[in-house]
C-alpha cells in the first residue's frame, strides 16, 4: 500500500499475516501494542513530525470469521509494508526490509516473525520492539542504510583506525563501546582480528543516537545529524553502509529531503497531537480471489498477429491457460466481453462488469478485474467516467495493453484502482503475455506454498521439413504437481509434433487426439508429482514454412517446502529522461527459497518496446545498480531508450552448477545486542552456502513508461543520457610504508551507469575527508607516473575486478591521515559521482583510544595488554563518550613497518603494566 503523511500522520500502514500462520488473537493485540508503541517513538525520533494515524491489519482468510473482521477492498498481502511469517520461515526472527535500491530510495517491505512478536526471550537480543521497528521504518521509509558494520558483508568492518585509535564503527561517536576479554589486535593491521567483538553497553550511555545504529541502547532517540551536539552528530568517518552509500550525509540529511519532510513539508508540531499518537487500528480478513477477465472483442482484434493467429485467438488462447492452470482453486472467475457495449457472456445482459462481483449478494470491493484491450477509447462511457467508480467501490483493476496502439489511460486506471500494468506490444500469444496473466495471480498470493508457479514461457521458431528442435526444461523438487506443458501454435495448423522426455529417458508422445489442432494447442499434464531433473521436449514442424510455437511449463510446491521463487520488479513506473541524473530505471529479479537467497544464478531480463526486445543480464554482485553481494537481489539499470512509451519486463532465471542457497536470512536487518555475557549470539553468524539443483523460473515484472526522450539531428551522434556509474565498493589493501605504496581495490563501473566500458579513472587524495567529497576537483592527483599497477586511460568492462597501486611521490606528512577516492569518466568527458572514501596513513601512531586528552608522554589508554608474538591480547577497551568541544578525528590509520610495531607495543604494555592497576580499578565489562 502507498504509505502517505498527512499532517504529520502517516495513512495507509498495511500489516498483513501471512496465510501459513496460525491463528492468534494475542498476535492481533501484540501488534496493536507495538506499533502504538512504534507511534510514539516514531514522533520523538522524527522531532515531533511523524507518528502513525491509522494501521490496517489483514489477516488469513483461514481464520475464524469474526464480527470485527472487515473485508478488504484493495488491501492484499502484496501490498503489505510489513509482513508477519510464521516462525520457522526464519529461524533467526531477525527483523529485516528488503531495501534494493540506492539512498533515499524506499524500501519493498518490512518482515517480522510472530515469534518475534509474541516471544519475549526471541525479542530481547534486540531490545526494545518498538525502538527495533522503528531502526527498521529508516529502511522501509527513508532508503537509509545501516551505520552499523553487518554480519554477512566482507565490505563491512566493525572496527577502523581514527588518528591511531580503534574505534567502532556507530553513530553517533558518543556511544561508548567495548572490546569482548581475549581480544588480539593484529599488529599488521592496528586493528582487533576476527575474534574480537564490538561492544556497545546498554548502560552509563549519554548519546541520543542513533536509531541507524545501536538502536538499543536507552538513551537512544533519534536518529543522527550533521550538528554541533555530540549526542547525534554524525560519524561521517565510520566505513560503514549508509556512509558508502549516501556519500557521508547524516541520516537526518537524508530524511529531509524525502517526501516526507522536503521543503518543509510536516513540520513539528508544537506538542502532542489532540488526537494522540494512538494509530486507530482496523483488521481486515482476506477472502476468496474474485476474478473479471474483461476482454476486448472488438474488430481490430481480427487483426492478424505475429504467429498467425488472430489477436483475438491468441487472447482466448491466453484465457484458457488461465482459466486452467493459473487461478487457484477456490477462487471464483466471471468474464466479460466488450466491443460497443459489455456483456456478460453467460448472461447476454449489457451490463457493467462491477455487477459480475456483485452477483449473488456479494460486495464488489476487493475484486479484481483483468482488462485486456488493444486500441483507443472511442465510445462513452471513457475509463475517466468509470474510474471514480471502480474507486469508490474499492475494484483493483490490472491491466493488459494487448498492443502498442492500447490507450495508455490503462496504465493509469491500474495504478489508481491498485492495480498492475502489462504490455504485450504486438497482440500475440508471446512469454509477455503469460507471464503477465500469472502475475496477476501469483502477486497476490500470501501463500508460496499452494501458488502455481511459472517455470519456463517460451517463444520457439520451428523450421519446416520436420527438423527436430531440442530444449531441456528443469523440474526441481521443490515443485512437481500439475505440472502442466502446453504447446500453442497457428490454429488449424496440423503439422506439429512434440515428444517429451522424463528424467530418467522415458519418451512421452501424444496421440493426434491429445492435439486439439482447431485451436493450435497441446496440453500435457503430468499425473502425481513430476520427476525432479531435466526434461527434454522436441518439437517438429512437418510442414514447409517456419512455425512459431509458444511453450509454457507450470507446476506448484510439492508440499516439502517452500517453493524456490523469482519475483520481478522495477524502481520506478516512469522514466522521465528531462532530467536524466534523477531519473533512472532499475530492474530487480529477487530469487529466494523460504525468504533466504539463491545465489549464483543466471537472471536475465528481457524488455520489450514495439516488438524490439532488448537482453539484459541481472548482477548479485554488489556494484552499480546492485547495492548487495549475494544477497538474491540480482539488478541492473536499463538504458536502451528506443522510442516514448511502454516497455514491458519479463526476467527469468536458471540455476545450474554454482547456484547455491544462502544460510542466513537477507535485507537490512536490525543489530543484536551484544554483551561480554552473552550466550548463544555471536558477532559473525556462520554464513553457508548449499549447493542447490538445477531450477528454471519466469516472471513479469510489468512495464514502465519512457517520457520525453531527446531526439537527436540526423547525422550527429545520439544524445549521452548517462555519465558512468559511481563506485560504491573502493577497498585499501596492502600498504607499503617504505615505498609509500597503497593497494586499492574496486568494481569497474561503465561508460552509462553500470554498463559498457568507462573511458578513465580519475584517483585524488586529500588531508580532508570533506574536501574529497566536496572538492573532489581541486584535490591532489594521481598521475600515470604514480601507478606501479593500473591504468588510468583503460578501465575493465563493468563488472570486472580493478586493482591499482598507486605511489604517493610527494612529500609525505608524518602524522597525517590521507583520504583517497575517485571518478570514472566516459567518452564524452562526463565523470560519475565521487566513489566512497577510503584512507592512510605511513605513521604509526598508539591505536588505542585514550580515556582522556593526553598531556603527557605516558600512555592514558584504559586497557591491559601484554605482548604475544605479533598480537596485542586485550583483555579490556573501552571508549570514553566525546565531550562537547572534542573535534572529530581523521578516519583510518594504516601500521607502519612491523619492527615499529612489535618496539612500541611492547613499550606501550610495559607502561600500561605500571599503570594498568590504578586505571582498571572498579572497571567491570558489561
Amino acid at each position: 500500500m502507498n504509505i502517505s503523511l498527512v499532517n504529520n500522520g502517516y495513512e495507509g500502514l498495511l500489516i498483513a499475516i501471512r496465510e501459513d500462520v496460525s491463528e492468534s488473537e494475542a498476535l492481533i493485540t501484540r501488534l496493536k501494542e507495538v506499533f502504538t508503541d512504534v507511534s510514539s517513538r516514531l514522533f520523538s525520533a522524527t522531532r515531533q513530525r511523524a507518528y502513525l494515524r491509522n494501521v490496517t491489519i489483514l489477516v488469513p482468510k483461514s481464520w475464524q470469521k469474526k464480527n470485527d473482521y472487515g473485508e478488504p477492498g484493495i488491501e492484499a498481502f502484496d501490498k503489505a509494508n510489513i509482513i508477519i511469517v510464521k516462525s520457522g520461515k526464519n529461524p533467526d526472527h531477525n527483523p529485516y526490509v528488503i531495501q534494493p535500491g540506492h539512498c533515499g530510495e524506499p524500501g519493498q517491505y518490512m518482515h517480522l516473525t510472530k515469534k518475534f512478536l509474541l516471544d519475549d526471550d526471541v525479542a530481547s537480543p534486540w531490545g526494545d520492539r518498538g525502538k527495533t521497528i522503528v531502526h527498521e521504518w529508516g529502511h522501509l521509509r527513508w532508503g537509509l542504510f545501516d551505520e552499523y558494520a553487518l554480519d554477512d558483508d566482507p565490505k563491512d568492518k566493525p572496527f577502523y583506525l581514527d588518528s591511531g585509535k580503534i574505534e567502532g564503527v556507530r553513530c553517533s561517536l558518543n556511544l561508548f563501546w567495548e572490546l569482548n576479554e581475549g581480544c588480539n589486535v593484529s599488529e599488521s593491521s592496528g586493528l582487533p582480528e576476527d575474534n574480537c567483538i564490538f561492544i556497545v553497553p546498554t548502560k552509563g550511555q549519554e548519546a541520543t543516537a542513533s536509531y541507524g545504529s545501536h538502536h538499543y541502547v536507552p538513551t537512544v532517540t533519534d536518529f543522527c545529524d550533521n550538528n554541533t551536539s555530540p549526542s547525534n552528530r554524525h560519524n561521517d568517518r565510520a566505513p560503514n553502509r549508509q556512509n558508502r552509500f549516501c556519500a557521508g550525509r547524516s541520516a537526518w540529511e537524508v530524511m529531509r529531503e524525502s517526501d516526507d519532510f522536503k521543503d518543509g513539508r510536516n513540520p513539528p508540531l508544537p506538542k502532542t497531537p489532540v488526537t494522540g499518537t494512538v494509530p486507530h487500528f482496523t483488521v481486515l480478513q482476506q477472502k476468496p480471489r474474485r476474478y473479471v477477465l474483461v476482454l476486448d472483442v472488438s474488430g481490430s482484434m481480427d487483426r492478424q498477429g505475429e504467429n498467425g493467429n488472430t489477436r483475438l485467438e491468441n487472447l482466448r488462447q491466453a484465457c484458457e491457460e488461465y482459466l486452467l492452470h493459473i487461478i487457484a482453486e477456490g477462487d471464483s472467475v466471471g468474464i466479460v466481453e466488450f466491443d460497443t457495449t459489455a456483456v456478460i457472456i453467460t448472461s447476454l445482459t449489457n451490463v457493467s462488469s462491477e455487477s459480475v462481483l456483485e452477483a449473488n449478494g456479494a460486495a464488489a470491493a476487493g475484486g479484481i478485474l483483468l482488462v485486456v484491450s488493444d486500441g483507443d477509447e472511442n465510445r462513452l462511457p471513457f475509463i475517466s467516467d468509470v474510474k471514480p467508480s471502480l474507486i469508490d467501490k474499492k475494484i483493483i483493476t490490472d491491466t493488459i495493453l494487448f498492443t502498442k496502439d492500447a490507450d495508455s489511460q490503462l496504465i493509469s486506471l491500474a495504478k489508481d484502482t491498485g492495480g498492475m500494468s502489462f504490455l504485450e506490444s504486438q497482440g500475440t500469444l508471446s512469454p509477455a503475455l503469460m507471464s503477465a496473466v500469472t502475475k496477476t495471480v501469483t502477486q497476490r498470493s500470501g501463500d508460496q506454498t499452494n501458488t502455481v508457479v511459472q517455470v519456463l514461457s517460451d517463444t520457439l521458431t520451428v523450421a519446416g521439413g520436420g527438423i527436430p528442435l531440442q530444449g531441456a526444461i528443469y523440474v526441481d523438487s521443490t515443485i512437481g504437481k500439475n505440472t502442466s506443458f502446453v504447446f500453442n501454435w497457428k490454429a488449424g495448423l496440423r503439422q506439429i509434433r512434440v515428444v517429451l522426455k522424463t528424467p530418467d529417458n522415458v519418451t512421452n508422445t501424444p496421440e493426434d487426439d491429445d492435439y486439439n489442432f482447431s485451436a493450435g494447442t497441446l496440453r500435457y499434464r503430468i499425473n502425481g508429482t513430476a520427476k525432479v531433473g531435466k526434461w527434454l521436449y522436441i518439437v517438429r514442424n512437418t510442414g514447409t514454412e517456419i512455425a512459431t510455437v509458444q511453450l509454457q511449463v507450470s507446476s506448484r510446491p510439492s508440499g516439502s517446502g517452500e517453493p524456490i521463487v523469482l519475483t520481478a520488479s522495477v524502481s520506478s513506473d516512469v522514466v522521465d529522461l528531462a532530467d536524466p541524473a534523477s531519473s533512472r530505471i532499475a530492474i530487480y529479479g529477487i530469487v529466494t527459497q523460504g525468504f533466504k537467497a539463491v545465489v549464483g544464478a543466471n537472471v536475465v531480463a528481457y524488455i520489450d518496446a514495439s516488438g524490439q526486445t532488448n537482453t539484459l543480464q541481472l548482477l548479485d554482485n554488489g556494484a552499480g545498480a546492485d547495492n548487495t553481494k549475494n544477497d538474491g537481489i540480482y539488478t541492473a539499470y536499463f538504458l536502451n531508450f528506443g522510442e516514448n512509451g511502454a516497455y514491458s519486463i519479463r526476467v527469468v532465471v536458471i540455476g545450474e552448477d554454482g547456484t547455491s542457497l544462502k544460510s542466513v536470512i537477507g535485507g537490512q536487518k536490525a543489530i543484536r545486542l551484544v554483551t561480554n555475557n552473552t550466550s548463544g549470539y555471536t558477532a559473525k553468524p556462520e554464513i553457508t552456502y548449499t549447493p542447490i539443483e538445477p531450477f528454471m523460473r519466469s516472471d513479469s515484472g510489468g512495464l514502465f513508461t519512457v517520457i520525453n526522450l531527446p531526439t537527436s539531428t540526423p547525422g550527429s551522434e545520439p544524445p549521452d543520457l548517462y555519465p558512468p556509474g559511481s563506485i560504491y565498493d573502493l577497498v585499501l589493501g596492502a600498504v607499503n610504508t617504505e615505498n609509500k605504496t597503497v593497494t586499492l581495490s574496486w568494481t569497474a563501473t561503465g561508460d552509462d551507469l553500470d554498463q559498457g566500458n568507462a573511458s578513465s579513472y580519475d584517483i585524488r587524495y586529500s588531508t580532508s575527508i570533506s574536501d574529497i567529497r566536496n572538492n573532489f576537483m581541486e584535490s591532489n592527483k594521481f598521475l600515470d607516473d604514480d601507478l606501479l599497477q593500473g591504468k588510468l586511460d583503460s578501465p575493465l568492462p563493468a563488472g570486472g575486478a580493478e586493482t591499482f597501486i598507486v605511489q604517493f611521490n610527494q612529500t609525505v606528512d608524518h602524522n597525517v591521515t590521507y583520504f583517497i577516492a575517485l571518478v570514472a569518466t566516459d567518452d564524452r568527458n562526463q565523470s560519475g559521482q565521487v566513489s566512497n572514501v577510503v584512507s592512510v596513513s605511513f605513521v604509526y601512531v598508539n591505536p588505542f583510544p585514550s580515556a582522556d586528552p593526553v598531556t603527557s608522554t605516558e600512555a592514558t589508554t584504559e586497557y591491559e595488554t601484554t605482548a604475544v608474538d605479533t598480537t596485542t591480547e586485550l583483555t579490556t577497551l573501552k571508549s570514553k563518550p566525546l565531550e562537547e568541544d572534542n573535534p572529530f578525528n581523521i578516519i583510518g590509520i594504516i601500521i607502519a613497518s612491523v619492527a615499529v610495531v612489535v618496539i612500541i607495543i611492547i613499550a606501550v604494555a610495559i607502561a600500561l603494566h605500571i599503570r594498568r592497576k590504578n586505571l582498571l580499578k572498579g572497571y567491570v565489562i558489561q
